[in-house]
């Protein structure tokens, strides 16, 4: 937040303008900032001045600065530029308040308005730095899912990411030793990691920043990812753990959708199945979710074909990432032969049947108790559903289209 009682720059008054008489950046750590503002930390204050024709045989030591905090300060470099162009270059110490600046050639002023740059303490620094986005995302295996809730036996990591912003350049950042905490409650750290911004994001304005914070608790419980320095807190993420039990418990299923390809090659989607020509292909789309919002985590599932004699065969085993929102899978489309020869499709989860669907339009067929025939609860098929379903049977349709091929 803002420290009140003193007024934050915009962009516009901390960064020097395309053909302003001067141009100002400060130097830190061996960096410099073109940012046209004195920070406490900084090692010194560069003020330069583009020197033209119009100064024809100039010399360095006709050049000279003159400031209400430093006096008259000679120039340090005069550097050639293309064109007939030099850099008056000045190098001051930082001055303590804000101060304007002017620069003299031969004892008469360059240009006729002087040059404002604003002294910024730490805790104005600290009041113009803004963190966006805040994020955090969990580990699983093979992938890294946003997330506000987790599964505590499958997440290997953490990982905290944000958008740090300062107008004033991120160099100063560095001296306050910024860090994200994993809080339990207002008091209990229960770790913290540094953040080492490399001299390329010190020396801009914005920086992505992501974290992996290992060694997170194997418990289940709610915590604060807090970004911070010392007292001052930037952001705050609220994070929470659940057994693998609670995850599976929260789960839902959708009504069952099909994939369906016409002799002709055209693709659709359905809601149920249909008599099969020959040359047309079949197969199902199971949609779940979480009803625990924020939530990300995986189960391995296997969807079995039914056939009308033996056993259930599987025909696409996956580790599948659940979050609360529509996540759908399928196992692509059979041909007409093979479907003539099924009674359904089920969805499974080690031996639990977590859905079933038929592959036979008659309204006579019915799949026994151990298909787990139940209506979907809580989960509707929404515009959002919808587009991933066209996109799904777009990428189906692709790999049958190369596999004919």
């Amino acid at each position: 937040m803002p420290q009140q009682g003193r007024r934050i720059m915009s962009p516009a008054e901390s960064k020097s303008q395309p053909g302003e008489a001067l141009s100002v950046f400060y130097e830190m750590g061996g960096l410099h900032v073109r940012r046209q503002v004195a920070p406490w930390c900084a090692d010194a204050i560069w003020v330069e001045a583009r020197v033209t024709g119009q100064q024809a045989g100039a010399k360095q030591a006709d050049f000279t600065l003159h400031g209400d905090a430093v006096g008259e300060v000679p120039c340090t470099r005069f550097v050639p530029r293309d064109g007939g162009i030099h850099l008056a270059r000045f190098r001051i110490d930082p001055p303590r308040r804000d101060c304007s600046f002017t620069v003299r050639f031969r004892g008469k002023a360059l240009y006729s308005n002087p040059t404002v740059v604003p002294h910024l303490d730490r805790e104005s620094f600290l009041g113009q730095v803004n963190v966006h986005f805040p994020t955090v995302y969990c580990q699983l295996h093979g992938e890294t899912v946003s997330c506000a809730r987790f599964v505590t036996s499958q997440t290997r990591n953490l990982v905290a990411s944000c958008a740090l912003v300062s107008e004033a350049g991120l160099a100063p950042l560095r001296e306050l030793e910024p860090e994200v905490r994993l809080m339990f409650g207002e008091e209990a750290m229960i770790d913290r990691w540094p953040i080492r911004l490399s001299n390329a994001q010190a020396t801009q304005t914005r920086a992505i920043i992501s974290m992996v914070l290992d060694g997170i608790p194997k418990r289940a419980a709610s915590w604060d990812v807090v970004w911070a320095t010392g007292e001052s807190r930037m952001a705050k993420f609220e994070v929470a753990s659940y057994p693998l039990t609670a995850f599976i418990k929260s789960l839902r299923m959708g009504a069952p959708r099909y994939f369906h390809k016409s002799a002709t090659g055209a693709c659709s989607v359905l809601d149920g199945p249909v008599k099969l020509k020959r040359g047309e292909l079949l197969g199902p789309v199971f949609a779940i979710q979480s009803n625990l919002q924020g939530i990300a985590g995986q189960l391995p599932v296997v969807i079995e074909a039914i056939p009308k004699t033996g056993e259930p065969v599987p025909i696409h085993v996956n580790t599948m990432t659940i979050t609360d929102g529509v996540n759908l899978l399928a196992p692509g489309m059979l041909p007409c032969d093979e479907i003539n020869q099924l009674i359904g499709f089920r969805l499974m989860y080690r031996k639990q049947v977590l859905q079933a669907c038929p592959a036979d339009p008659r309204p006579g067929v019915r799949i026994s108790s151990e298909g787990g025939f139940e209506a979907p609860i809580g989960l509707g098929w929404t515009m959002e559903s919808e587009n991933q379903l066209r996109l799904l049977l777009d990428t189906l349709s692709s790999q049958n289209r190369a596999a004919e091929s």
